[in-house]
């Protein structure tokens, strides 16, 4: 079983990244496969709807690398993780650490709100297009 760090918060949980456009791009950049027909601007709105719909929790750091999304509170890092995080952003101005992305729920939700957001989103999946319908 796997340990609980920044980034693997807990053992099983689905972790949640965003491509960026460094990744949409990289091929057309190196000069090798086929580019992809898409970029980031494309399916950021479907992210969006995604991170909403599964509770994903994590902290928006502005990296280019690392696009923000529409999160839950991120977790707390443990106090070895904190530690860290504080020796490197001395050491390093250019590196950060951040709390992994991952679908946990890190607030509670009432009854009511889960059955509100189960039926917006069931309204939107039966659109054509679920994202103007959210």
């Amino acid at each position: 079983m796997a340990a609980r760090s920044a980034a693997n918060p807990s053992p099983g949980a689905a972790s949640a990244y965003r491509w960026s456009d460094l990744d949409f791009e990289a091929n057309l950049k190196d000069g090798i496969a086929i580019d992809w027909p898409i970029r980031y601007a494309d399916i950021a709105p479907w992210y969006d709807y995604v991170e909403e719909f599964a509770g994903i929790s994590g902290q928006a750091e502005g990296l280019p690398q690392l696009p923000d999304g529409k999160f839950l509170p991120p977790m707390e890092m443990t106090c070895v993780e904190q530690d860290f995080r504080d020796a490197l952003s001395k050491h390093f101005d250019d590196r950060i650490m951040t709390i992994g992305r991952s679908a946990v729920l890190t607030r509670k939700f009432t009854k009511a709100a889960l059955l509100a957001t189960t039926a917006a989103y069931a309204t939107a999946a039966a659109s054509p297009n679920p994202i103007s319908a959210a």
